[in-house]
């Protein structure tokens, strides 16, 4: 389940850093999140509805995360565990825009604006990942 989204400026690169809640006690074992990370081009529709997404760059990413959620699938009714922005105007030096386009049947995807070519260093680790983008 997602819990924070961020974006930060490092010498030589912005980091975009989706963190995620650790399994629970009490809970049932969550079924295990992974992800894509490609390279995408407009134009973005929100997931399920098909309406339009304007995302600001010059290159972009689709970040879509598999088994993840915004919002704990298991209370009822289901409680938010994400209640940052959807959209994201990051305004650094690489990463323009971060938008968040479909959290729909365990399929948690994110459109990344950059203002460089789509170049990116995948960073995980435990409960979150990492994205690098060189500046």
């Amino acid at each position: 389940m997602l819990q924070s989204v961020s974006a930060r400026a490092h010498p030589g690169y912005d980091a975009l850093i989706f963190a995620f809640a650790p399994v629970g006690a009490g809970r049932p074992a969550a079924v295990a999140t992974t992800f894509t990370v490609a390279p995408a081009r407009p134009p973005f529709v929100r997931d399920a509805s098909g309406a339009p997404v304007h995302v600001t760059g010059t290159a972009f990413l689709q970040v879509q995360f598999h088994g993840a959620y915004g919002y704990d699938p298991l209370d009822s009714p289901p409680q938010a565990t994400y209640t940052g922005p959807q959209d994201l105007l990051a305004g650094l030096a690489g990463i323009a825009e971060v938008r968040e386009t479909g959290d729909f049947e365990g399929s948690l995807t994110w459109v990344v604006g950059l203002t460089t070519r789509p170049c990116w260093y995948p960073v995980p680790g435990e409960n979150r990942l990492e994205l690098d983008v060189p500046t």
